[in-house]
């Protein structure tokens, strides 16, 4: 590249700036990090040879993923996946005894959300199974937190301690509560 070139090249780029306007921070969008394709290996000999070749400190641990809990207010059996029909019934019946309950009435949606982690997260240390949350139905039915609440207890960090969600039975609370079936603790020794 010659000194000419590289003054032109300036040139060209101060012109250029001059006709671009900043963007607003409201109009940015924030793209996520994709990951690169993992190359594929030739075989169980391949992966070994991947596994041996990295440096122990930079692999990570093997962790089972956790299955989305299933929704058993979906009619789709895809929802369903991770717990058996005669437990999905016994849980929409509301058969199961009920562990412990938290009732979300009078609460605002960041209250209600703190409130929920918390309590999910302390019912799986305590080894409860059966859990009763109390949305309320809302205005007209269309509740913030009736619908905010499925959502949430489907997201990281709560999605590996739910199994299942199904609506509420009338003696419960009917559409205005949730019965939350937890995953068995494991003791990993």
């Amino acid at each position: 590249m010659t000194a000419s070139s590289s003054h032109e090249d300036n040139d060209l780029w101060a012109e250029v700036t001059k006709t671009v306007t900043p963007a607003n921070r409201d109009d940015v969008l924030i793209k996520k990090e994709t990951k690169p394709a993992k190359k594929k290996t030739a075989g169980k000999q391949g992966k070994a040879q991947a596994t041996t070749s990295a440096s122990p400190a930079l692999q990570k641990p093997q962790t089972k993923p956790f299955v989305n809990p299933a929704d058993l207010r979906s009619k789709t059996p895809s929802m369903r996946a991770g717990i058996d029909n005669a437990s999905a019934k016994r849980l929409t019946k509301g058969s199961f005894s009920i562990d412990d309950r938290l009732d979300l009435h009078g609460r605002s949606e960041a209250q209600a959300h703190k409130a929920l982690m918390q309590f999910v997260q302390q019912a799986a240390r305590n080894g409860a199974r059966t859990l009763l949350v109390i949305t309320g139905k809302g205005a007209m039915g269309q509740g913030v937190l009736r619908r905010k609440v499925p959502e949430w207890l489907k997201e990281y960090p709560l999605k590996s301690h739910v199994l299942a969600i199904s609506q509420a039975s009338g003696k419960d609370g009917g559409g205005g509560a949730l019965y939350v079936r937890l995953r068995r603790q494991r003791d990993s020794q």
